[in-house]
């Protein structure tokens, strides 16, 4: 059964109000490639430049591609669409889904002493 998903390509702006609510913890991660200027002192001499990373900040988002649920969780905790690029259609299909459900079932049928438990 395949389903059709449909992530919009946008431009969010995160006004200064909000900095200090979510400083703890910034909604709309970016995947961002590590430079010097964003490490601490402490830091800067590590293997942490160049390295690319999901960063979650305060930044405005250009271009953000996201799931329609998480932009409506954006708007609701104040963060403002600016701009829509485009809406891209991807069908789905579960193509793991017959894997999933044989591994299952061998494991229910398996006998109790060579199911896979946590200690193993």
């Amino acid at each position: 059964m395949w389903s059709v998903t449909a992530p919009p390509e946008v431009n969010l702006e995160y006004s200064d109000h909000l900095h200090d609510i979510h400083n703890d913890y910034p909604v709309a991660p970016e995947h961002t490639t590590m430079i010097e200027d964003m490490l601490s002192d402490y830091n800067r001499d590590t293997l942490f430049v160049g390295q690319t990373c999901l960063i979650p900040n305060l930044n405005n988002k250009v271009k953000y591609v996201t799931r329609i649920k998480n932009l409506k969780l954006y708007k609701q905790l104040g963060l403002v669409v600016t701009k829509i690029y485009r809406v891209l259609a991807i069908e789905q299909a579960p193509w793991l889904n017959h894997t999933l459900t044989s591994t299952r079932t061998n494991e229910r049928l398996r006998p109790p002493t060579l199911r896979k438990t946590s200690s193993n």
